[in-house]
Formats: structure tokens, sequence, C-alpha cells
């Protein structure tokens, strides 16, 4: 028994593709989708490129190919062997961008991530045509030193289950009504993926001057 649709049953351009490349902090995780002008999309920690995927119709409908990488550490890529800084870990990108054959991007960077695309944009200026900042990390030394002195969450797991709750209950306390159940369960979910390495990402971030590595 065959069956025929009038329209496709899946359109090739709205799916999303999974892919790994090497990369000096071993393999990295990527997803990407659409046709056109190449959008590098980098997300916050301890999340994945997940964190995007409700705005992939929008922008494939937009005519953007969109590369979504995990950053080493988090979702489905390679934890490093030890803490890397901002620029380490910006490097990486350039392995999918290769790997895709894309020459120059832009980039949309979200927490952690837009310390990642400012980094981008300053390192590798032929290949960022374009650069999207929101939530930017942007702190004095004094409040850099004090999210550096609290990196961690005790995320070891406990025989009655209670590190779970005890996670949940922290992130509820930091977004209150301002996330959706879904938001914080996927946040969670990223949190106990990226295991002791979590706060790994972070400490780059909060190490980093992003006032002084802004000025492009």
């Amino acid at each position: 028994m065959t069956r025929e649709f009038e329209e496709p049953f899946e359109d090739p351009l709205k799916v999303v593709r999974k892919g790994y490349v090497d990369s000096p902090m071993g393999q990295l995780h990527y997803r990407t989708c659409g046709e056109g002008t190449p959008l590098l999309m980098l997300h916050m920690t301890p999340q994945s490129s997940l964190q995007f995927q409700n705005t992939f119709p929008l922008l494939i409908n937009a005519g953007f190919q969109v590369i979504a990488p995990d950053t080493p550490g988090y979702g489905m890529s390679d934890k490093p062997e030890s803490p890397p800084s901002i620029e380490e870990y910006s490097s990486v990108f350039t392995y999918v961008l290769d790997s895709l054959n894309i020459k120059t991007t832009a980039v949309v960077g979200h927490h952690t991530g837009a310390s990642m695309a400012c980094e981008l944009a300053k390192s590798y200026p032929d290949r960022i045509n374009k650069i999207v900042l929101h939530g930017v990390p942007l702190y004095t030394p004094a409040e850099r030193q004090e999210r550096l002195s609290a990196l961690h969450v005790d995320l070891s797991p406990k025989k009655d289950g209670s590190h779970l709750l005890d996670y949940w209950n922290w992130i509820q306390s930091r977004v209150g009504e301002k996330a959706s159940l879904d938001a914080c369960h996927m946040s969670a979910m990223h949190a106990f993926q990226a295991g002791e390495k979590e706060w790994y990402c972070h400490q780059a971030a909060f190490k980093y001057d992003m006032e002084k590595h802004s000025k492009l």
C-alpha cells in the first residue's frame, strides 16, 4: 500500500540536523537548519543549543542558516579536562564553521554566550560580520570577584534524591515567576548533565573583562 501526499511530508529546510566536529576540547556537538545567511547562536550556561530551538522556525523563515553549537562541557559536547578561558571557549566554534564551509557569519550570544560572541568578533574579525548580544555579563571588578567567590552549586547526588529538589528550589529562588516550568526543568536537566564541571564556563565569563574586550 502506498501513500500519496499533496505536500511534502517533511520540509527538508526545516529539519534540524545534528553533527559533531573534532576540536582541541574534544567532540563538539551542534545543530543546524535552514539555508541562507549564516547565523551562529551561542547559548548561556549551563544550557545547550536547545535553548534556541523555539526560534529556529522563525529564523529559517527569515532566510537564515542557523548554526547552534553546544559549548564544550554542556549539552552533548565533550567536557574539557580543565577550566578554559573565554578565549579558549570561543576559538572552538571556528571548527564548526570550518566543517560547514562557512567563511563569515553573524553571531548571537546570550549571557556567557555573549562573552564568547564578543571574543569571537575580536579574535576573528574577518569571520564575524555582525554581532548581537543579549544578557551581557558586564560587571565591575568587584561584581566579578563576588560572583567568582560563589561559583559552585552542589550537584553531588544524595541517596534520598534531595539534591534534585534542592537544585530545583535554587532555580525557583532565582527566577521566581519570570520563567516557565518548562524552562526551569530544562535548566535543571542541563545543569545535572554538565555535572561537577557545571561551573567552568561561569568562571570563564566572570574572569573575562567584558568592558575591556568589547571595544572592538
